[in-house]
């Protein structure tokens, strides 16, 4: 089998493994395999075999910071001194990286312990006996908007955001003009899903993040409102997803993988396409 060119995505969401298998090679992402493995099972799977092993990093665990620079020349190194500027601990610790956006000279810089990264990406470094790939993270907000920008149906207007809930946390991002904005996640009560009590106060820890978003990114320039919110995760019915709208007062909605990314359709419905967006993401070069 030859694997050039094959990007393993690997997400584990409430722990399971969520794995997309895609070639890259044309130019166009094209699923090979969309996996669900059990987390204490997946060594030697064939099915992880590929060139290229990308993992999600825990939205807690990265540090998100924004800034805006004067020149664009090199801006990695920029970024990656604005960011030691502002570590308390031995900045050769951590690792570092730099998302663009679409608003001049505004950039968001990412930084995650090197000890951290390691335990999470190493297991699948020679997961296949004596076989090493190239392995690496990418924090878990940041692969979900790539997965939602890449292979989703588009229908939220310039300015929109991806939440995916979890049993402990959501993953948040915001995109405009096709492009992360904002990252974040939201730590969740236990069972915030099973009471209304609980699930008010989600709504209210919600509310308060957006609003805070919002401001912020207002004062940088993105004065147009929110026009959609898309949401992923089965512990939000829809009779919920109903009731978030209408005390966030924003279209709420589920997302729609794009019909040419699937060539088996009866099989894709038997598949909880949202859960691998993620994974998806992961591949998106």
């Amino acid at each position: 089998m030859n694997n050039d060119g094959l990007t393993i995505g690997i997400d584990n969401r409430d722990g399971v493994y969520y794995v997309a298998r895609v070639d890259n090679q044309q130019g166009r992402p094209d699923i090979k395999a969309l996996i669900r493995i059990d987390a204490d099972h997946f060594n030697g799977h064939h099915l992880l075999e590929g060139n290229r092993i990308v993992v999600a990093l825990p939205d807690d665990q990265v540090i998100v910071k924004q800034f805006r620079l004067q020149s664009t020349e090199n801006i990695d190194l920029k970024i990656k001194f604005e960011l030691e500027t502002a570590m308390l601990d031995n900045t050769d610790k951590f690792l570092y990286d730099c998302i663009p956006t679409q608003l001049e000279n505004y950039y968001l810089g990412l930084s995650i312990r090197k000890e951290l990264a390691t335990q999470i990406t190493e297991p699948f470094l020679k997961q296949n006996g004596d076989v090493k790939f190239s392995t690496s993270g990418v924090m878990r907000a940041a692969a979900l908007a790539n997965g939602f920008l890449t292979y989703c149906q588009q229908s939220g207007g310039q300015f929109g955001a991806i939440v995916d809930f979890g049993e402990k946390s959501a993953s948040i991002a915001f995109y405009y003009k096709q492009q992360i904005i904002d990252l974040d996640c939201l730590p969740l009560e236990k069972n915030y899903y099973q009471s209304d009590d609980s699930f008010q106060n989600l709504i209210i820890e919600l509310k308060t993040l957006l609003n805070f978003k919002l401001s912020a990114l207002l004062e940088k320039g993105i004065s147009i409102p929110l026009s959609k919110l898309f949401l992923i995760g089965e512990t939000i019915s829809e009779t919920q997803l109903e009731t978030l709208s209408s005390n966030l007062k924003i279209d709420i909605c589920r997302p729609e993988i794009h019909a040419g990314f699937i060539t088996d359709r009866e099989k894709a419905l038997e598949i909880p396409l949202d859960k691998y967006l993620v994974a998806l993401g992961l591949t998106v070069l």
